[in-house]
């Protein structure tokens, strides 16, 4: 299936392009091209890439450290609606069996995919810092 998506100001690697139009077949974009003269249309004003958020350790009410089933999954949605493609869940200073938990569930999440955001894998925040350099975290 092909569809297009118009858009006024439309991002690239090589800077804005005006009044652009990408092509997308089977959900692969196939072409980025001038809108044809003549179409009024857009569906954008702009159009870019989605985000790739690496230090996230929670939004809408749920904590990446929470021990439920669902909590990745709410993360992803949220994230997804914030314009993120792509993240990774933050662990936080803890004991060692939370955060094995947390890594495991990561894991899990990262091999069977979900709904929104996709988690591309953890970012371990602790429990390595030393005395010296814990800043605000717990020794």
């Amino acid at each position: 299936m092909t569809h297009v998506l118009r858009a006024r100001r439309l991002l690239t690697e090589e800077g804005w392009l005006d009044d652009h139009q990408l092509r997308i077949a089977d959900g692969v974009i196939a072409a980025i091209e001038p809108i044809p003269v003549g179409v009024t249309e857009r569906d954008a004003e702009l159009l870019c890439p989605a985000y790739i958020d690496t230090h996230v350790h929670g939004g809408a009410g749920v904590d990446v450290m929470d021990d439920a089933p669902d909590v990745l999954d709410k993360l992803a949605m949220h994230k997804a609606r914030e314009g993120v493609g792509s993240w990774l869940p933050t662990t936080v200073t803890a004991p060692l069996n939370s955060i094995h938990a947390a890594l495991k569930r990561i894991a899990q999440r990262c091999q069977r995919g979900g709904p929104g955001a996709q988690v591309l894998g953890s970012y371990l925040e602790g429990p390595y810092f030393t005395p010296q350099n814990k800043g605000a975290h717990p020794p």
